[in-house]
């Protein structure tokens, strides 16, 4: 298991990603080892909130399941990428295929394959099913191991691609990170709804309650305008120099090189 890390076509590296861990890419480099975009994460887990790439901030806007649809100037209001997904996530439209990595559910997408990459394997969307067995077995929920969100891909979300699965109710991504392995997954498992499989929305609104303060998460409004003028001043100028690259490898965010696809 592992993430999709970086592209090899014909022999030749397209291009390459440095995570920030295992779920959150941070920079995208082009075939000569040079940045060609870096994302922000700050008002949902799973895709970034912004991308700088060619010399503009984008806004990436997301629906309900993190799936990317529009990619915004962030200064002009040009749309520079849109998406459109049927009920299963096959991409129906979209008006710049690579112009950003992140497709359905806020996961990888590869227009070349058609495959979105979760964490543990890849989703395809044409036929509605995981391309390989869940990993963990029988543990995900599902008697069919190759089977998508019981089959609610309106509804249900799978970051890792591991199960059990839920609806968000809204509630971010890492909170459910946190609930699925709480006491081992069976805080979860008791909570599941019998005839639904899923964890009723009131039981999880009471978690994520308790969660909060746990993760020092605050739940404020975001002014993203602020946001993207510090990232211009700060972030961009220091990333973009060679000594603060190399610190950013060497404090290990897993930038590994091997199991291009």
């Amino acid at each position: 298991m592992g993430r999709r890390i970086g592209k090899r076509k014909d022999g030749q590296v397209q291009y390459r990603l440095l995570f920030l861990d295992k779920l959150h890419p941070l920079a995208e480099f082009d075939q000569q080892g040079n940045i060609r975009s870096l994302f922000v994460y700050a008002d949902r887990s799973n895709a970034p909130t912004l991308m700088l790439r060619g010399g503009k901030t984008w806004r990436l806007i997301a629906d309900h399941l993190g799936s990317i649809r529009l990619v915004i100037d962030a200064e002009t209001g040009q749309i520079g990428q849109r998406i459109d997904y049927d009920a299963w996530g096959r991409v129906t439209h979209d008006s710049q295929p690579g112009f950003q990595p992140f497709g359905f559910a806020g996961d990888l997408y590869g227009p070349d394959t058609g495959l979105t990459r979760f964490w543990a394997r890849d989703y395809d969307a044409e036929t509605g099913r995981w391309t390989a067995k869940d990993p963990i077995l029988f543990d995900g929920g599902d008697s069919n191991l190759y089977g998508y969100v019981l089959q609610d891909p309106v509804n249900g979300v799978d970051p890792l691609g591991t199960g059990p699965w839920d609806k968000l109710y809204g509630l971010p991504k890492e909170f459910w990170h946190w609930f699925h392995k709480l006491d081992g997954g069976k805080e979860m498992k008791a909570l599941k709804d019998p005839k639904t499989k899923m964890v009723p929305e009131e039981d999880a609104r009471a978690y994520f309650e308790e969660w909060k303060p746990i993760n020092n998460k605050q739940n404020g409004f975001i002014d993203m305008d602020f946001l993207q003028e510090m990232i211009e001043m700060f972030l961009i100028p220091w990333f973009l120099q060679p000594r603060s690259l190399a610190r950013v490898l060497d404090n290990g965010l897993s930038f590994r090189l091997g199991s291009l696809y």
